[in-house]
C-alpha cells in the first residue's frame, strides 16, 4: 500500500490502483498539452504566422509554459518535476561498485543483482547525507583516503566527474536537497565508524584532487556487516594501483617507467579471466523510407528538405538552417547553422536534463531505424555546469555491464557512440553510430592488467614524457574484427579511449 495526497486528503492505494491513478493523471496532462497547442496554433493563424516552423516539436513547444510546468511538478511520480529522471539516473550510473573487505575484494557491474543491491545501500546512505542540512565534515589527506580503500568500505567509481547539482540529481534530489555541497564529485567511498557507530561518506573531487569526509546519521555497524557478508569467503583478485606502487605518487627517481597510473586504477591480477564474446551488427537498412523516418525523428519534414545521395549511398538532407547526413554504415549526423536554428531540448537547461533530452533524441532515432529498444547508453564525459551555456555531451553504449568503445577513423574521426553539442538549450550538432550487440556462447581469455600496461608502454612509451593512465577498464569494441573483451585506456589530457588486446 502507498499513501498519496489528493486535494489535501491522504488515501492509501494498492499497486494496481496506483498504476491506474498514474495513467489517468498522464491522460489529463496530455489533454492539457493538446489544448494548449491548439490555442498556440490558433494564435499563429490570427497573426498569420507559419504553423510548422523548422525544427518544430510539439512537446518542446509547450514545455516552457508555466501552467504545464506546474501540472508536471504536481504529479506524485515526477520527483522534483523531472519526468526524465530514470533516463538520467541510468545514464550516470556508476561504471562499477567495489566492495573492499580488507583481505578480499568484490567488483560489481551494471546488470548484476549484487550491483543492484549495493546501489540500494549506497542510495540509502546518500539520501541521509542529502537530507542533512549541515553534516559534520573534514578534508582528509591521501593516506587516509587510501586507508579507507584498503579497509572495509564500498567504493563507487563513476568514470567521470559531475558538478554537485548533477550528482544530487542522480539520487533524485537537486535544488530540493537540504545539503548543498560544492565542487565536483568523481568517486564515492562509504564505510562505518567503529567508534561513533556513524556512517561515513567520502567524496572525491578529481578536478581539485581533494577528498571530503562526511559523518552521516546512518548505522555504521549495518554498513560493516553488509561489507563483511559480501566479501566473506572471497579473494582479492583486483588491487588498486597505489597498492602496487604503480601510481605517480609512488614514482621513484631511480626507476624509469614510461607509464604511470592514477592511484584509483583497479588492476586485475588473475591470469585466467575470460568473458563472452559478442556479435556486433549495423541495424540501419539502406532504404529511403528508413532514412526519411530518421529525418522525421529529428523533427524535420523529409519532403520539405533538399535531398541528395552520393555514390557511396550517403544521403544528405539540406535546408537553410540545418543539414542531416545518414550513412548506410550506421552513422547519423545533424548540424544546425547556428544555435537558435537547432533543436530545442526540453527541460530547464540543467546539465542532467540536457543529458536526458539528448538520450531521448538518440532513442527516437533508434525507433525510426526499426529497433524497438536501443542499447544501454551511458555518459562518457564530465558533466559540469557551463558558464557560457555550451555543453559537449559524449555517450557510449554499454552491453551486459561492460562499456563498448566506439572508434571510427577517417577525415573526422568518431570516438563515441553519441556526441552532442548543446548551446543555450539548443542541440546544434549531433552524431551517433548505430550498433546492436548480441552475446555469443563462445568465450575468450582476457589478458591481465599488468600485461596490458606493458603492451601500452611498448606502443606509446617511446617519448620523453611519461604517459599518465587515468583509467583502465574492461570493454568491447563496436568496430573491427575483435569480438572479445579487451582493455580500454583513458590517457590523461585526452578524451579518446585507446584499446589494448593480445
Amino acid at each position: 500500500m502507498r499513501c498519496v495526497t489528493l486535494a489535501g486528503e491522504s488515501r492509501y492505494f494498492n499497486p494496481m490502483e496506483l498504476m491506474q491513478l498514474r495513467k489517468e493523471q498522464m491522460k489529463t496532462v496530455i489533454l492539457v498539452l493538446l489544448i494548449l497547442n491548439c490555442l498556440q496554433l490558433t494564435g499563429q493563424i490570427w497573426f498569420n504566422k507559419k504553423l510548422w516552423p523548422s525544427g518544430y516539436n510539439f512537446f518542446n513547444s509547450v514545455a516552457g509554459n508555466p501552467v504545464v510546468s506546474a501540472i508536471i511538478k504536481s504529479l506524485p511520480f515526477a520527483r522534483g518535476g523531472v519526468l526524465m529522471s530514470d533516463i538520467y539516473a541510468n545514464a550516470v550510473a556508476p561504471q562499477k561498485i567495489v566492495i573492499n573487505g580488507g583481505n578480499a575484494r568484490e567488483v560489481y557491474y551494471p546488470g548484476q543483482k549484487q550491483y543492484g543491491d549495493a546501489s540500494e545501500v549506497v542510495g540509502n546512505v546518500m539520501t541521509k547525507l542529502l537530507e542533512t542540512a549541515s553534516p559534520r565534515s573534514a578534508e582528509i589527506p591521501a593516506d587516509d583516503w587510501h586507508a579507507y580503500l584498503k579497509g572495509k568500505s564500498i567504493y563507487v567509481d563513476y568514470g567521470f566527474s559531475m558538478d554537485w547539482d548533477s550528482f544530487a540529481n542522480s539520487f533524485g534530489y537537486g535544488a530540493g536537497a537540504a545539503f548543498s555541497g560544492a565542487g565536483q564529485v568523481s568517486d564515492i567511498l562509504i564505510t562505518g565508524d567503529s567508534v561513533t557507530k556513524e556512517g561515513i561518506v567520502c567524496l572525491y573531487d578529481a578536478a581539485a584532487n581533494t577528498v571530503t569526509k562526511y559523518w552521516v546519521d546512518y548505522t555504521g555497524e549495518a554498513l560493516l556487516k553488509y561489507i563483511e557478508a559480501a566479501t566473506f569467503g572471497k579473494r582479492q583478485n583486483r588491487v588498486f594501483a597505489f597498492e602496487l606502487n604503480l601510481d605517480g605518487a609512488s614514482d621513484s627517481p631511480g626507476i624509469k617507467r614510461s607509464v604511470l597510473l592514477n592511484s584509483l586504477v583497479l588492476l586485475l591480477v588473475k591470469d585466467d579471466e575470460s568473458a563472452n564474446e559478442i556479435a556486433v551488427s549495423n541495424p540501419l537498412r539502406n532504404e529511403t523510407a528508413v532514412f526519411d523516418r530518421i529525418v522525421a525523428a529529428l523533427d524535420y519534414t523529409p519532403s520539405s528538405l533538399r535531398k541528395s545521395v552520393t555514390k557511396e549511398g550517403i544521403a544528405s538532407y539540406v535546408e537553410n538552417s540545418a543539414t542531416i547526413r545518414i550513412s548506410p554504415g550506421g552513422v547519423i549526423e545533424y548540424r544546425a547553422v547556428e544555435a537558435g536554428k537547432g533543436i530545442l531540448l526540453s527541460g530547464s537547461g540543467e546539465p542532467s536534463q540536457l543529458v536526458s533530452s539528448v538520450i531521448q533524441v538518440a532513442n527516437a532515432v533508434w525507433r525510426a531505424a526499426g529497433e524497438d529498444r536501443a542499447p544501454e547508453i551511458r555518459l562518457a564525459s564530465d558533466l559540469v555546469a557551463a558558464r557560457d551555456g555550451v555543453y559537449h555531451i559524449r555517450l557510449n553504449y554499454n552491453f551486459a555491464g561492460t562499456p563498448v568503445v566506439t572508434r571510427i577513423d577517417g577525415d573526422e574521426p568518431i570516438n563515441n557512440a553519441v556526441y552532442a553539442y548543446v548551446q543555450n538549450g539548443y542541440l546544434t550538432s549531433f552524431k551517433m553510430v548505430l550498433r546492436t550487440f548480441e552475446a555469443l556462447e563462445t568465450t575468450a581469455p582476457l589478458m591481465t592488467a599488468i600485461s596490458a600496461i606493458d603492451s601500452l608502454a611498448a606502443r606509446y612509451g617511446g617519448g620523453q614524457d611519461k604517459m599518465i593512465v587515468d583509467d583502465l577498464f574492461e570493454c568491447y569494441s563496436s568496430e573491427g574484427d575483435s569480438r572479445g573483451v579487451m582493455w580500454g585506456v583513458k590517457i590523461a589530457g585526452s578524451n579518446d579511449v585507446v584499446t589494448v588486446t593480445e
